[in-house]
């Protein structure tokens, strides 16, 4: 099963183009796993569970971390 990861709004989307460039890599690094390998592959560090159905994105930086719901 292949996923589709998208953004809520523009708000959103200006959100992550402000992230630092390793920022950035780090969610799309970890969105292209998410849409490849469906969410059983997500794992801590990377992606943790809220509750149903509802995960937490955690992207590393350099100098500072950043967390997507």
């Amino acid at each position: 099963m292949s996923w589709t990861i998208e953004t809520l709004d523009a708000r959103v989307d200006k959100e992550l183009e402000a992230l630092t460039e390793d920022m950035l890599a780090s969610f799309t690094r970890t969105s292209e796993r998410l849409e490849n390998l469906g969410i059983s592959a997500a794992r801590e560090p990377n992606v943790k569970s809220l509750c149903k159905g509802l995960f937490e994105v955690r992207m590393t930086g350099r100098d500072e971390i950043a967390r997507a719901i």
